[in-house]
């Protein structure tokens, strides 16, 4: 099978899996991504065109907490990140919250079948740096990255210590590692590289020394609780209600 065509039934799975089905309406639509691609002045690698066919409307993984760059965007403002953009010699695919950082794929690699992706510190003067060594690998993370942050309908977060440390590696394998090509320079490993734990509609993951839990239903996060004989230091939503409408037009589908 080709490898877009076996990335988009991982990806529709995995989207099914913790969300729900996927809908046509959550693809972007070709005529825009033909746009951005005249735009650009180049076709985007087949498995990025997959993605965004497949999911690139779908705000509660793409713009939770990472934003994915649109192929075209009508109201672009000049030299900033509000699409699909060519800066320092590379494709800048997604932009962090904050704009501390973008990830996208170097220029020289985007005729490649699966090409690796680069992340860049500085958006001003960006000098790209390894971070995934495979696209396909590297949305399949960012899905799990994303769905960490509140991405998925329930939640919740819990102090963590060595032994729950070792029970959640015990009970729940790992899924996913975002940043497998990253090699960090001024922040720990296992916080600039995390791992993604899952089974069923659950996803766990460690960071600031807390247990973070997001699930597909309520019943999935409890039974997490309970299979760790652990208590909730805060619950998602019930302790933090939406209010920012991206997060509730994408928890309303």
């Amino acid at each position: 099978m080709e490898a877009h065509r076996q990335f988009s039934e991982t990806y529709r799975s995995l989207v099914e899996r913790f969300v729900r089905p996927l809908r046509p309406e959550d693809g972007v639509s070709e005529p825009v991504l033909r746009a951005g691609e005249r735009r650009l002045g180049f076709r985007l690698p087949l498995i990025l065109r997959a993605f965004y066919l497949l999911a690139g409307n779908l705000k509660r993984i793409n713009r939770v907490q990472e934003r994915l760059l649109p192929p075209e965007n009508p109201n672009r403002i000049p030299r900033t990140f509000t699409e699909l953009t060519v800066v320092g010699g590379g494709l800048a695919v997604y932009i962090e919250n904050q704009g501390g950082c973008v990830w996208g794929i170097e220029c020289s690699s985007l005729d490649d079948r699966d090409p690796p992706v680069a992340i860049a510190l500085d958006i001003d003067q960006p000098i790209w740096e390894p971070f995934h060594d495979r696209l396909s690998g590297f949305l399949v993370a960012m899905f799990y990255h994303q769905a960490a942050h509140c991405g998925l309908r329930w939640g919740a977060v819990a102090k963590a210590n060595a032994s729950l440390v070792e029970q959640v590696r015990r009970n729940w394998p790992v899924e996913a590692r975002f940043g497998n090509a990253y090699i960090p320079s001024d922040r720990e490993a296992e916080e600039a590289t995390p791992e993604f734990f899952g089974s069923g509609g659950q996803l766990l993951s460690f960071r600031n020394e807390n247990l973070w839990v997001s699930t597909k239903t309520q019943e999935d996060r409890e039974a997490v609780r309970r299979q760790l004989g652990i208590s909730w230091d805060s619950r998602f939503p019930e302790d933090f209600p939406p209010t920012n409408s991206t997060l509730v037009d994408g928890w309303e589908d």
